[in-house]
């Protein structure tokens, strides 16, 4: 999923992937650290809640899309 065409408007997961892949390509050391609730307040059965889900994993596949390719396994 791109997050581009995606709709949303945080810009923080676009900003991440490229920061990583403009490292990744320095080939410089880098550490990044990002905090996301394990369980976010509210009842996780709701439809706003299960929106803030999948946005929040969505924005954890964009991330992984755009710099795993880069990263030799």
């Amino acid at each position: 999923m791109c997050l581009l065409m995606s709709g949303a408007d945080n810009l923080i997961p676009m900003e991440l992937a490229l920061k990583i892949t403009s490292k990744i390509r320095a080939k410089e050391r880098f550490a990044v650290y990002v905090v996301l609730p394990m369980w976010p307040e509210g009842d996780p059965k709701t439809g706003a809640m299960q929106e803030i889900l999948f946005w929040q994993v969505s924005d954890c596949v964009y991330c992984f899309e755009v710099y795993f390719p880069m990263m030799k396994i």
